[in-house]
């Protein structure tokens, strides 16, 4: 999942996200808040996510897009040659 989080627009009640990834993989999110959490996003993926803002009678623009990948950051492993074995560790 990933927390996506905008300035506030004048005048908007409500606020969808969404988020495209290379393969066809979507997912989107509607709130009134100023950020919201994308569910069911794969790992190692890249996302453009946009974000459209609404009052009672309209609906903005979407916003341009940002990309974001998906893939573990910094991913280290340490080899554990006497039992054969590996630790694997990456950042959040």
């Amino acid at each position: 999942q990933a927390t996506v989080s905008w300035d506030a627009s004048e005048g908007a009640l409500s606020y969808t996200v969404t988020a495209e990834g290379g393969s066809g993989i979507s997912s989107s999110c509607e709130t009134s808040a100023l950020s919201c959490v994308l569910a069911d996003l794969q790992c190692g993926q890249e996302y453009s996510v946009q974000v459209v803002s609404k009052d009672d009678i309209c609906s903005s623009l979407p916003s341009p897009a940002t990309l974001f990948d998906s893939e573990p950051q910094r991913v280290m492993a340490d080899m554990f040659c006497h039992n054969n074995t590996a630790m694997v560790s990456w950042e959040e």
